[in-house]
């Protein structure tokens, strides 16, 4: 009886032996399991955390301040819509609200081949920071959200071509923030690049920005040059100026153009820009849409008017 009783209590012995380790196996392999699930968890945390980090990087610039909602209900509201399209290369606008009509007319006529990103570039009326400015702006407008063209702002920044925008220019620069209500309207999912650049900026920093801009508009992208023509004259001083620009237009004669002051137009550099990329992309032809000034929309004589033109530029 002793000796079956020692016999059990090895034969137990043994078997609580085999308990424990089989425990450890167990739990080793369990906590093997959760801190690579763990791993793969802060991978996906830092991912999102780095496009949270994006998303909030993005400045966002309400456009009612630049243009009232009844404005731009206006403006929208006798515009003649066809299906009508073709291989558009950009279009001048102005920037001054008086004139909201000739934006949306434009706006409209570009929207027909729904573009996927559309460059928008005007003059920095602050003048102040780079030559060349941009930055990741998420527009909210009357009829809703555009958003930046992250990647290819990333790539304008890195070229070294333009600058991040560190003077909180776009909060309140209208020659964009008046036009995007009218991108947002038309053509609501395209990406936005906008880039505003200096009164000074040289001939050589122009034909750079449109070497980039090349490549993008031959895949597709749209360019808006928002551009307000004779400023601080009467009416029949701004119509000469005009009629002089209008040859220098004409005849292609950037350098000519380079040099005109802010009674012809107040940026020189941006028609330059689209009047470069129009001879080297498609080889595009412009036509005038509209020439005319505050006082005949206004209907008031006696008093200094802004000029403006609208070019749609069309590649053969």
């Amino acid at each position: 009886m002793i000796n079956l009783s020692a016999n059990k209590l090895q034969t137990k012995a043994k078997g609580s032996f085999k308990l424990p380790l089989a425990l450890f196996i167990l739990l080793l392999t369990a906590t093997l399991l959760f801190l690579s699930a763990c791993n793969h968890t802060k991978e996906i945390t830092q991912q999102n955390a780095g496009k949270s980090n994006q998303i909030a990087n993005n400045i966002i610039v309400n456009t009612d301040s630049f243009l009232s909602q009844d404005q731009f209900t206006k403006s929208i509201y006798n515009v003649k819509i066809n299906d009508q399209t073709t291989n558009y290369l950009g279009i001048v606008v102005p920037h001054h609200n008086v004139a909201s009509n000739l934006i949306a007319e434009a706006v409209e006529i570009l929207s027909r081949q729904q573009p996927k990103i559309v460059f928008i570039v005007g003059p920095n009326h602050k003048n102040v920071g780079s030559p060349i400015t941009t930055d990741f702006i998420q527009w909210q407008t009357t009829s809703g959200t555009s958003y930046p063209a992250t990647q290819t702002i990333t790539e304008l920044i890195n070229s070294k071509i333009a600058v991040k925008d560190e003077n909180n220019i776009f909060a309140t620069e209208h020659s964009i923030g008046t036009i995007m209500p009218f991108v947002n309207y038309y053509i609501p999912k395209a990406e936005i690049i906008p880039i505003v650049l200096h009164y000074q900026i040289s001939l050589e920093q122009i034909k750079e920005l449109a070497e980039f801009l090349k490549p993008h508009l031959e895949e597709g992208a749209v360019l808006i040059a928002s551009i307000d023509f004779s400023h601080g004259l009467d009416m029949a001083k701004a119509v000469e100026r005009d009629a002089i620009t209008q040859k220098l237009m004409e005849k292609y004669a950037i350098k000519e153009l380079m040099q005109l002051d802010n009674t012809y137009l107040d940026a020189p550099g941006v028609l330059a820009l689209i009047l470069t990329l129009s001879q080297g992309v498609g080889d595009a032809n412009f036509t005038i849409l509209a020439n005319t000034n505050a006082g005949k929309i206004l209907n008031i004589t006696n008093q200094e008017v802004t000029s403006y033109f609208t070019l749609l530029f069309t590649n053969k």
